[in-house]
């Protein structure tokens, strides 16, 4: 497993140069917080390059245009349990998701 602290601290750089060193397993929580969208696209394309090496990838994250650029599956879990898995267009389509992560809209006026 790779360790990702340099991500925290704004050495993106250095934590991509580590990712390339993963051997069977990366494991990632939040690689693209706090990067602009340049920077994310640039771990992204990482990334991709390390899974096309055989080398498997789980990534945490809450950024949706990242995870759907990055991942061919997706799992959900909200408050402990699995809401949803799939393709990552499928998963966001999801009203279960919807409702969970982005809240419904009630075009009901205020009484």
């Amino acid at each position: 497993m790779v360790g990702f602290a340099a991500f925290w601290h704004g050495d993106y750089r250095t934590a991509v140069e580590r990712l390339h060193g993963a051997r069977s397993i990366a494991m990632l929580d939040e690689p693209a917080a706090g990067l602009s969208a340049e920077e994310a696209d640039h771990v992204r394309d990482t990334i991709l390059k390390v899974r096309e090496r055989g080398i498997s990838v789980v990534v945490i994250d809450h950024n949706m245009r990242f995870i759907k650029g990055l991942c061919d599956r997706v799992l959900v879990i909200h408050q402990g349990r699995q809401l949803a898995v799939g393709k990552p267009d499928e998963v966001l389509a999801n009203q279960q998701v919807i409702e969970a992560y982005l809240g419904t809209y009630d075009a009901a006026p205020a009484g």
